[in-house]
Order: C-alpha cells, then structure tokens, then sequence
C-alpha cells in the first residue's frame, strides 16, 4: 500500500510540475522573439519608411510602411506570426499589391519593438496602431491580413473596427484548442493565458473573408482546426488549400502572390 501511494504521489506531482511549467512558460512559447530575433532587422529599401509610435504605457513599437507614389487609397495592414519578422510579410504585400498602401508592425520584444507582449496587450496596440493609421491617411478602404497568430490580432480588430475585407492566412481557431489537441490529458482552458480565439472575435465580422490554408499543415491541422475556422467565417468569399505545403512554408510559395490577388477580386465582388 505505501509503495501504491508512493507512486501515486509521484506521479502527482510530476503532473502538477509540467502543468506549472506550462502556465509559467506560455508566454515564451506563444511570443519566442528571442528565437525569432536572432534575425537582423532588414535595412529598409527603396520606398519603405520605417514606423514608430509610443504605446499609452510608454512602450515603443516599430513597424514599416510602404505609401506608392500613385496610392489607390486603400490601406492593408499585415499582421505577423509568432515566429516571423513581419518586414518580410510587409513586403510581399508591397509586391502583391503595388499601388496599395501596407503598413505592419512587430509585436512587443520583436525586432525593435520594446516591452513585454501579451494577448491584451497585442490586441490594444493593434486597435491603437489602426485609429492612428486611418486619422494620419484617411484611406478609402481598410482590409487586415494576418498570418497564423497574426490571424487571431486581424480577426479581433476586425471585430472592433470597421474594415472592407480580411485575409486569413494559415489561421488558428483559439491557443487553447490547438493545445488541447496536443497534450489532452492537461486542462488547458484553465491554464492558457494568451488564447487568440478566432472563433469568438469572427462571430462580429461580416465583411468579405479569404482564408488561406496549408494542406500538409502540421501546426494549424486542417481537420479539426482549420475546419473550425471556415465554420466560424460569415462571409466566406474564397478559400484556397494549397497542396502539399506545411504550415511555415506556404507564404513563402511563388503561387501565394496569385492566391492573395484572387482573393481580392473575390473581395470586390460583393
């Protein structure tokens, strides 16, 4: 019997140490810009002008922006994953939609950008970053794009702002159903502190929605995860799966571009 309790007592407390572990390393694991930064920011080229704003509890962010000499008055903001340098992604809507303006910004400690990041704190500089955006340029029409985590900042200031059009690229249904997939035996709902639920925030969105996914996606599974987002979308105007892709290599795919321009069409439709 005391061996029997033993072993019950052990095993108890390695439960309780891994579920303590994750509660006290989340946010490292939802926000690793130590890993991503370890990448050089890139000196900006011809036509980019780099952004700075001090958040209202003093924080400084940085961001890019490209403004075409022939603006057609509409206005893309990006929104970057986890693990991603969001000049890069910038830039390749610069390049998808040339006379459009494109503006986004790196999320607390990435980059240059300062402070500590959070779900909360991401999501109101995300809401802060737009009203200043849209009081500087007054542009015509606003649309939000964001890529894997980015998707769940895109999705939530969509829900909050008026915008014309939102791209969901690779998205997430919520952090807390991506890791309960993953470690079951663990109640995630109490312990997750930065969830991004892409579920509750497009309830209120009903502009035009894209949603872009990966066929081989090991991060987002399509099934249940992805599913769970095109459920979840009111106006669901294109959805491309590309095929045989993972997650982290679909934006960089010649095809994206092609991809990114349908869906705006599409857009415009209706």
């Amino acid at each position: 019997m005391k061996m029997i309790l033993a072993l019950i007592a052990s095993t108890s407390a390695v439960y309780i140490g891994a579920m303590v572990y994750a509660y006290t390393t989340q946010t490292t694991a939802v926000f690793p810009s130590k890993a991503m930064n370890v990448i050089e920011p890139f000196e900006p080229i011809e036509g980019e002008e780099i952004l700075e704003y001090v958040s209202k509890d003093g924080v400084r962010l940085h961001g890019r922006m490209f403004k075409p000499e022939h603006w057609d008055g509409d206005l893309i903001i990006g929104y970057h994953g986890n693990a991603h340098n969001p000049i890069g992604y910038n830039r390749f809507l610069h390049e998808t939609f040339p006379t459009k303006m494109v503006v986004s910004y790196f999320y607390r400690s990435y980059g240059p950008s300062q402070g500590v990041p959070s779900q909360i704190n991401v999501q109101q500089d995300a809401l802060v970053q737009f009203d200043d955006l849209t009081q500087t340029f007054n542009p015509k029409r606003i649309y939000l794009s964001g890529v894997s985590l980015g998707s769940g900042v895109a999705s939530y200031t969509a829900s909050k702002r008026p915008i014309n059009g939102l791209f969901l690229v690779v998205p997430l249904d919520s952090i807390v159903n991506l890791a309960q997939n993953k470690y079951p035996f663990f109640p995630v709902k109490y312990l997750t502190k930065h969830n991004f639920d892409n579920i509750v925030a497009l309830k209120n969105v009903d502009v035009p929605t894209v949603v872009i996914q990966a066929e081989a996606d090991a991060t987002i599974p399509q099934t249940p995860n992805g599913d769970n987002v095109l459920n979840a979308v009111n106006n669901l105007v294109y959805h491309h799966v590309e095929p045989k892709v993972d997650h982290g290599e679909l934006i960089d795919m010649p095809e994206m571009a092609d991809v990114m321009r349908t869906g705006f069409d599409m857009m415009q439709e209706e």
